[in-house]
């Protein structure tokens, strides 16, 4: 049995090959796409809410450090109470700020390292 392809066949064979080759890189080119894309955003969403932790924690330091300029100046028991309000917020911004911390395996070991802890823990 002898084939021989004619230079259509040829031609046409070959724009199948080309065409299916595209298929299948379009379908691991969108796949790979979407996967970073939600990679992308969990790490986005992450850091935007540390980043924010952050700066409350930021703002209620400065609460704080009002509080006893005020009450250092004026000697007025409000600004106790108000120092005594920042304090619960600073504690509690702070034990969310930790709670945050060993969410990865890069977070995990930077907080076990600060805080005197082993990496084997």
């Amino acid at each position: 049995m002898n084939l021989r392809w004619t230079f259509g066949q040829k031609i046409a064979a070959g724009f199948a090959v080309v065409v299916t080759f595209t298929l299948i890189n379009s379908f691991v080119n969108i796949r790979a796409l979407r996967t970073v894309v939600a990679d992308k955003d969990r790490v986005l969403a992450d850091n935007a809410a540390s980043l924010i932790d952050t700066a409350k924690f930021q703002g209620a330091l400065e609460w704080k450090v009002a509080a006893v300029r005020g009450f250092l100046l004026a000697g007025k028991e409000r600004y106790l109470q108000r120092l005594a309000e920042a304090d619960n917020e600073v504690a509690r911004l702070l034990r969310q700020l930790k709670s945050m911390a060993p969410r990865t395996k890069v977070r995990r070991t930077y907080w076990r390292a600060s805080n005197g802890l082993t990496a084997s823990m």
